[in-house]
């Protein structure tokens, strides 16, 4: 039986396929928010090659986003201009791999958080953010997707 050597330098092509399979997939995260700044803060906050931030300004825009593309989250400001987190939730959960919503409001309470989570939200994070809350959140959701088998989500219909 002979065995095939790999060359010892492979070509730039080689290498770039390698470094891509070493890389961890990114996901799309969709930013809701009348902020153009909310985006912004995220990209930095979350500045690695785990996440790309897709910012959409309206439910509208984020309902015709969420159709066209695949979100491991989407990030929403509890009241927009055209509607609130629970339209954005109702359209997320009519995909099968639906994203994660995590609501974001500069008023996060107790009662907003257990609503969040009793509709089938992932979490609520405060305004302005926190850095560590952010990555500890996104961390998890991260975690949480890594593991799609044992993903479950209650609700969804507001």
């Amino acid at each position: 039986m002979t065995s095939v050597m790999p060359p010892a330098n492979p070509t730039p092509a080689a290498q770039k396929r390698t470094s891509r399979k070493l890389q961890p997939r990114r996901r799309a995260v969709l930013c809701v928010s009348s902020r153009a700044e909310d985006a912004a803060t995220l990209r930095t906050i979350l500045g690695d090659l785990r996440w790309r931030i897709v910012p959409a300004a309206t439910c509208h825009a984020a309902i015709n986003q969420i159709a066209r593309g695949s979100f491991g989250a989407v990030i929403c400001e509890n009241t927009l201009v055209d509607g609130t987190w629970k339209d954005i939730l109702n359209q997320v959960g009519a995909f099968p791999s639906r994203p994660m919503l995590i609501v974001t409001s500069r008023t996060a309470d107790d009662y907003l958080w257990t609503e969040v989570l009793n509709l089938g939200g992932y979490d609520v994070l405060a305004k302005p953010f926190d850095n560590k809350e952010v990555q500890h959140v996104f961390d998890s959701v991260w975690h949480e997707l890594a593991r799609p088998v044992m993903r479950h989500h209650a609700g969804g219909a507001a």
